[in-house]
């Protein structure tokens, strides 16, 4: 079994436009098999984090890396690692059921022949 962790973020700090701290040199390491909880109170910046290792919000500084693939040099083959289920999942039931799951590949920007 490979040593690279499922994830490993490192000094991961985010500052949005308003001037909020939402993460403050966040590091970790999850190994490969392991069970990871992300557990907080309300702005606590669990949210925020989530969004950084999914791309979906840009870190001010840091690095997150998905089995050793750093998602800033190589955000496609990282995505390809990575899943992500909400937590509140809010369906159309006038939409097919691949509806949602294309709107969120168009979302994280995957190719069309990879959805």
């Amino acid at each position: 079994m490979s040593n690279v962790p499922a994830l490993e973020i490192h000094e991961l700090r985010k500052i949005y436009a308003t001037g909020v701290e939402a993460l403050k040199g966040v590091s970790l390491s999850v190994q490969p098999g392991d069970f990871f909880a992300l557990l907080g109170h309300r702005g606590a910046g669990k949210w925020t984090l989530i969004g950084i290792v999914s791309s979906l919000v840009n870190a001010s500084s840091g690095s997150v890396k998905v089995f050793g693939v750093d998602i800033d040099t190589n955000r496609e083959a990282a995505m390809r690692l990575l899943g992500l289920v909400p937590q509140e999942v809010n369906f159309n039931f006038f939409e097919k059921p691949t509806d949602p799951i294309n709107y969120t590949a168009v979302r994280i920007q995957l190719a069309s022949p990879e959805r």
